[in-house]
């Protein structure tokens, strides 16, 4: 996108491409734009996918959600009798992981911690590359198995300024200007980089009332998604995550 040298006009029309790459999930990226700033990359990424299984609307219900530290709070969690779910517990990890379809190749999975006290920190401390594959690769043989589920509906909507975030991982050829050729001009420096992303779960998929009991058998199998929880969105076939974070409160 070149640049002119309408300030204003130069933020709107940086806002209005990321917002239409976005399906207006992202309708503003940058709130302000130095005068000297000479040259915007930008990069969009657009994801929708709806469940295999969908949950109905008539079934979410306000249930309790559980925080380590801090009273419970009411969300609308969605709920179904028979989901197809694979999931399993990990006692070394002291975790429950649970595997959901959605369409394109592609899932949606949840690591919660085992019990209600436990902190997710500690969980991602533990969670190392190894320890993730294992888990993952653990999700690959585990079949799916008719359960009792019980997900929060969620929005993420995060901003980051990943100067701060590159600094730290020290990652100094950033911000040399000349990377990938993109200038030679010594006086040219990298002076900003913001990243947002904008993921919501719903009763649909992910794009990115009164209430009532569940009665089961006692064999029934249970995914009951009431605490602090982390959350990927995997591509099954090039197995790789697309989409990670981490859900303390599902209404903030």
């Amino acid at each position: 996108m070149q640049l002119s040298s309408n300030n204003t006009y130069n933020l709107q029309s940086i806002n209005k491409w990321v917002s239409d790459q976005t399906k207006d999930k992202i309708k503003r990226l940058l709130d302000d734009l130095s005068p000297d700033v000479q040259m915007v990359l930008l990069n969009a990424v657009y994801f929708h996918s709806k469940w295999k299984t969908p949950f109905k609307v008539k079934n979410t219900l306000k249930e309790e959600f559980y925080r380590p530290g801090l009273g419970p709070i009411k969300v609308p969690m969605m709920t179904s009798k028979k989901y197809p779910l694979a999931s399993f517990t990990d006692r070394n990890l002291q975790v429950k992981v649970g595997q959901l379809q959605l369409s394109h190749d592609m899932s949606l999975v949840v690591i919660m911690p085992q019990n209600a006290v436990q902190n997710l920190l500690e969980v991602e401390k533990r969670l190392d590359v190894e320890v993730f594959k294992a888990v993952m690769g653990r999700l690959e043989t585990t079949p799916l198995k008719p359960t009792v589920v019980c997900l929060p509906k969620f929005k993420v909507d995060s901003t980051q300024d990943l100067m701060a975030i590159l600094g730290e991982m020290k990652y100094g050829v950033f911000f040399n200007t000349n990377l990938c050729g993109i200038s030679e001009k010594e006086e040219l420096e990298v002076s900003g980089a913001r990243h947002r992303a904008v993921l919501e779960l719903n009763e649909e998929g992910v794009e990115a009332a009164a209430a009532t009991a569940i009665s089961v058998a006692r064999t029934a199998w249970f995914f009951e998604v009431q605490r602090p929880f982390l959350f990927v969105l995997w591509n099954n076939n090039a197995k790789f995550p697309v989409f990670m974070g981490r859900i303390n409160d599902p209404t903030a």
